[in-house]
């Protein structure tokens, strides 16, 4: 059974690469099955960022951005950024 590591204040990440699918599908399913508030997958080879937060039972897209555009995002705390930046 997955626990959610985003318990903490911070949106759940992973550091080394994996298969766009398992990111995608199979850990998001995851994650919001144990609850988990929040879920960020960034792609570096867009480089794109996508966000999701929970509500009530599913993940809905909290926003989607790539390249030189700028997400801004209030939750799980504010932020700022572009893609891009993240793989310079």
């Amino acid at each position: 059974m997955a626990t959610c590591p985003a318990r903490r204040s911070s949106p759940s990440r992973s550091c080394h690469p994996v298969p766009r699918r398992i990111d995608l599908v199979l850990k998001r399913d995851r994650y919001r099955a144990a609850g988990c508030p929040h879920y960020w997958v960034v792609d570096p080879e867009e480089p794109g960022i996508r966000a999701w937060r929970l509500d009530g039972e599913t993940y809905v897209e909290a926003g989607h951005l790539v390249g030189d555009a700028l997400l801004e995002l209030s939750e799980p705390f504010l932020v700022r950024l572009r893609p891009a930046d993240l793989v310079r």
